[in-house]
């Protein structure tokens, strides 16, 4: 005997015992012990190099930079071997890794600056090293950076731009800083010693940084640092010493005089004015000097006085408008300006437009036709024409009404205040005034009719209210006159009139809603056909309850005529909140009495409600998606229900989606729910399970004659008993044993009991051992029978195999025994262990 997987170093005790034809086991030989040496150790892992030095520290990555010559070196390795670090091939420094990690701080200390390869290697109890790790090459650097030269500040704010010298004044308190270094290298801008920045040399040796936070007025004295990448920091540079003064120059113009009759007095911004050199006053730093520019035309000009005051009046400027700008100019040479327009006028506007005039009161509302008939007696009249600010006038009937103004955009809007009063023909007309008091022509006229007579009463012989929803349909039970009356399940009944019901003059019907004796609403209005009747249908459905309808008249000008009496009505719109489901099904064939899926395709359906049903109240299947529902057997006692199809058409091979639903008494449906049910009377007779083994088949391998009495069954799949290929079963099917006693009674032992299928599921496999309670055979021959099922209970053909028990025992007087255990490896092939 040879072992067929190599041994490992450890001691081992190796004992023999004879086997008879049966497979039974004979008594063992004495125990043979030996020791096996075993091998040098793995090499270590380096997880982290970490410099702790300098004002970089933490981890140091392969082929990077640091200022450390003495590193920290930590990783992992063999627990209880001692670990040594190397540099360039030196040992710098041991630790046992007692716990599988250990750290080593290199010592000595490195010399030199450069490349420096860093390796360790492990060395276990007996002596044996290990090979080395994988290099981890670092970058040692201690020179730090030489000084640099004076940064550079550039002033880019305000009138005067530039480089800023040592020693200047500057109103820049944002200046961009710059300068030149070692690539790579952190700069520190440093304000008065103290730092205010940073930034990092580019791969051109150079730099640029502006302070995000503004440098306060007062004296600065810029000083910079260079850091490079492994932590070294250089002297100062000599200092950059400037004062930044960022005081602002103030101008703002308060407002203009207009001095030119009828209206003067003071203008704001953006106003208009007749006055053709207008002054315009402000405030100003102290001793500015201030200049009025009309685009850039200076106009005028003046010097702010101590408190900052000024005034100027401008020369003569052409009608338009003007923005006009006032500069005011420090000592320091800074500058600011304020704008401040007004609009010359001295023409009268054109004259304005009506453009229509609507119509917002009763039931007609919308814009006017010109000679149109209204019941509004205070119109809005909407038009155009004119600038903001103007005035626009409206005259009635050559008389002036009132007055609104321009709006932005050259429109305005005008609403009747007061109220007309005398029904008949108002011609409208409008001015519009500017604000300097020019006046337009009138506008075209607008002419309309007023007219606040309401239309005569509806015939209420001549309504009617429609329940146009199955199952009941027709007239809607009136129950203000019969109180006893039916409800409807129309949630949007139809309430009409012929032409009969309402005057000529009337355009429109209005209707109203009343709900459980609540005050009635408008809730919309039914157009008059060309031949007199009317129709109303709600656009929102109206919810379980008490309802009234009423009609009320209104002619062309919008006059609204009294309402009808109430129409009362009981609307049960309320769908029930039950839902009905499948519960069982009879019969649910296969491995499952719960999972529907079933040979069965004449089926007994039984379910459950989700909350209680109500006598009435019924249960509904449909098996076309909801083209056709069948009532169900409803037992209000024990709140369940069912329904027998066996009378009806078989249900087809496949899956069927089954919907229940619950349906009030007025025939109101609840919501459906989906039950998925599947038929499958088709058996699986295109596959066939083998048996193809027994384990353990002891003494001849495929005699199935075993002392085995627990076995192990494994068998295949296949398409054809005749002609087999190894075949997959998918999913839902699977393979199933039954053993019976051959030779006696022909008792059943294991009935049809689901194996355990391979991964791939071409294959099978039933162990005696795994069945929860030991299946142990008594000595004796048995039929193994086995078949492929499908998950509705169909089975297909059946295989058979017979196998033999036979457990008797081989005399226990023969046994064997070792002479010796040969040692075939080196170093010492050939030798006796003992």
């Amino acid at each position: 005997f040879e072992p067929t997987t190599p041994l490992g170093g450890d001691t081992y005790e190796f004992t023999a015992a004879p086997v008879d034809a049966a497979g039974n086991e004979g008594k063992q030989t004495s125990v043979w012990k030996f020791e096996l040496l075993g091998t040098r150790p793995e090499p270590p892992s380096i997880t982290l190099v970490n410099d702790d030095k300098g004002s970089i520290t933490g981890r140091v990555e392969k082929n990077s930079v640091t200022d450390d010559d003495q590193l920290t070196v930590s990783g992992t390795s063999a627990v209880g071997t001692t670990v040594t670090v190397y540099v360039d091939g030196n040992p710098h420094g041991t630790a046992v890794a007692s716990d599988g990690t250990w750290s080593i701080e290199i010592t000595p200390a490195l010399t030199g600056d450069g490349e420096k390869v860093i390796t360790a290697t492990a060395t276990d109890g007996a002596g044996q090293e290990s090979d080395p790790t994988g290099d981890y090459l670092i970058v040692l650097d201690t020179a730090a950076p030489g000084k640099p030269d004076v940064p550079v500040a550039m002033d880019n704010t305000g009138d005067q731009t530039g480089p800023i010298t040592n020693g200047s004044t500057t109103d820049e308190s944002n200046p961009k800083f710059s300068g030149s270094g070692e690539a790579g290298a952190v700069v520190r801008i440093y304000d008065n010693g103290d730092v205010i920045g940073s930034t990092t040399v580019n791969t051109s040796g150079n730099w640029e940084w502006t302070p995000s936070t503004p440098l306060g007025g007062g004296d600065h004295l810029i000083t910079t640092t260079l850091t490079d990448p492994a932590g070294n920091m250089s002297v100062a540079s000599d200092s950059l010493g400037f004062t930044v003064d960022s005081t602002p120059v103030e101008i703002k113009i308060i407002k203009a005089l207009d001095n030119t009759p009828p209206i003067m007095g003071e203008l704001a911004n953006n106003d208009s004015t007749d006055d053709t050199t207008p002054t315009l006053v402000g405030t100003a730093t102290a001793n500015a000097t201030v200049t009025i520019y009309n685009g850039s035309q200076a106009i005028g000009s003046a010097v702010s006085d101590s408190s900052g005051s000024w005034s100027v009046e401008v020369s003569a400027q052409p009608e338009g408008t003007h923005t006009f700008t006032a500069e005011a100019l420090n000592a320091a040479g800074n500058k600011v300006t304020a704008d401040f327009t007004l609009t010359i006028d001295t023409t009268a506007p054109t004259a304005p437009v009506i453009d229509n005039v609507e119509d917002d009161v009763g039931s007609v509302m919308g814009n006017l036709a010109i000679g149109a008939t209204t019941d509004d007696t205070t119109p809005t009249v909407y038009g155009s024409g004119g600038t903001v600010g103007d005035t626009i006038t409206i005259y009635v009937n050559d008389q002036v009404y009132g007055t609104t103004a321009v709006s932005p955009g050259g429109t305005w809007i005008y609403t009747f205040d007061p109220a007309l009063t005398a029904d008949g023909p108002n011609v409208v007309m409008a001015t519009a005034t500017d604000a300097v008091g020019n006046e337009s022509g009138k506008s075209a006229p607008f002419t309309f009719i007023l007219d606040t007579t309401p239309p005569g009463a509806i015939n209420e012989n001549e309504i009617d209210l429609v329940d146009d929803v199955a199952p009941k349909m027709g007239t809607i039970d009136n129950l203000a006159i019969n109180i006893n009356g039916s409800p409807t399940d129309d949630v949007r009944p139809t309430y009409t009139g012929t032409a009969d019901s309402i005057a000529s003059d009337v355009v429109l019907v209005n209707i109203y809603h009343g709900f459980e004796g609540g005050t009635p609403t408008y809730i919309g209005s039914a157009g008059v056909e060309a031949n007199g009747t009317w129709s109303f249908t709600p656009s929102d459905d109206l919810e379980t309850g008490t309802h009234s309808f009423q009609a009320a008249p209104v002619d062309a000008a919008g006059n609204e005529g009294s309402k009808t009496a109430a129409w009362v009505f009981f609307v049960d719109a309320d769908a029930p909140l039950i839902t009905a489901q499948i519960t069982q099904i009879e019969d649910d064939t296969g491995d499952s009495d719960s999972d529907f899926i079933t040979s069965d395709n004449t089926l007994v359906f039984t379910g459950t409600v989700s909350a209680t049903i109500s006598t009435g109240q019924n249960v509904e299947i449909s098996f076309n998606d909801g083209a056709d529902w069948a009532k169900a057997v409803v037992n209000y006692n024990e709140q369940t229900w069912t329904y027998d199809n066996t009378a009806n058409t078989p249900l087809a091979d496949g899956t069927h989606t089954i919907l229940t639903r619950v349906v009030s008494a007025a025939g109101t449906a609840g919501d459906d729910t989906e039950n998925v049910i599947v038929i499958d009377t088709t058996a699986p007779d295109d596959k066939q399970s083998i048996i193809e083994s027994i384990e353990d088949d002891t003494s001849i391998v495929g005699d199935y004659i075993t002392s085995d009495p627990t076995l192990k069954v494994h068998g295949s799949v296949y398409d054809d008993a005749q002609n087999p290929a190894v075949t997959a079963l998918p999913n839902d099917e699977w393979v199933q044993l039954q053993i019976v006693e051959k030779d006696n009674t022909g008792n059943v032992i294991l009935d049809w009991a689901n194996v355990a299928m391979n991964p791939a599921r071409d294959g099978w496999t039933y162990d005696a051992t795994d069945t929860g309670t030991l299946l142990t055979l008594a000595d004796g021959t048995y039929t193994f029978n086995t078949h492929v099922i499908d998950i509705a209970g169909n089975a297909s053909v059946v295989n058979s195999q017979v196998v033999v028990i036979d457990t008797s025992l081989v005399d226990p007087d023969i046994y064997a025994s070792f002479t010796a255990v040969i040692d075939d490896e080196l170093p010492n092939p050939n030798g006796l262990a003992t």
